[in-house]
């Protein structure tokens, strides 16, 4: 993956670098903790991962983690849904038709690869497939879902979750507390 920083008057600067080990389908540019500084969350849909990318604040990125999610994760964002003080991952899960929240780490989450050859640290199984992460909670949305966006939008203080859907519609997943969630169509398409 590459970086582009921006000069402000629309010239952009040598790519940096940073080297993931898995196809990348999409990033999301995010906060992961209480720095300020601008993070990345790399979908990885095939391998059904998310890396997490902590910027350093001057353009640099750095590997932070890599989370295995549901089935076919189409998008994500970073929300503090809980109210306390920390964010959470959501993650669109395509394929299972829901969305799910994951705990975000507070350390970095991976060992750094065996050789440039061999890039993912076999588990004890052999394997080469991160160790599944339960979510904090899984909302099932009944259907294909699109980019969510974070809001209060029920009034209620509480952080809910906006998805697009395919059929020009939009999904609310409101927060009423607890680690429950509830779904509402609010606009349907033709």
């Amino acid at each position: 993956m590459e970086v582009y920083l921006g000069n402000g008057r629309g010239d952009f600067s040598e790519a940096s670098s940073v080297e993931l080990e898995r196809e990348v389908n999409d990033v999301a540019v995010v906060d992961l903790g209480t720095d300020g500084f601008p993070d990345v969350v790399a979908r990885h849909g095939v391998a059904a991962a998310v890396s997490l990318l902590k910027g350093g604040g001057d353009g640099t990125l750095a590997m932070h983690g890599q989370l295995a999610v549901g089935r076919a994760p189409s998008s994500a964002a970073t929300a503090d849904l809980d109210g306390d003080g920390t964010r959470e991952l959501l993650v669109v899960e395509e394929d299972d038709n829901a969305v799910s929240v994951y705990a975000l780490p507070d350390a970095p989450v991976l060992e750094p690869p065996i050789s440039r050859w061999c890039p993912l640290r076999p588990f004890p199984d052999g394997s080469a497939r991160l160790p599944p992460v339960s979510p904090l909670a899984e909302v099932e949305t009944g259907g294909a879902l699109l980019a969510p966006a974070v809001g209060d939008f029920d009034g209620d203080g509480r952080r809910d979750v906006a998805l697009a859907l395919p059929t020009r519609g939009v999904r609310l997943v409101l927060n009423p507390g607890g680690g429950t969630f509830t779904t509402r169509d609010v606009l349907q398409g033709p």
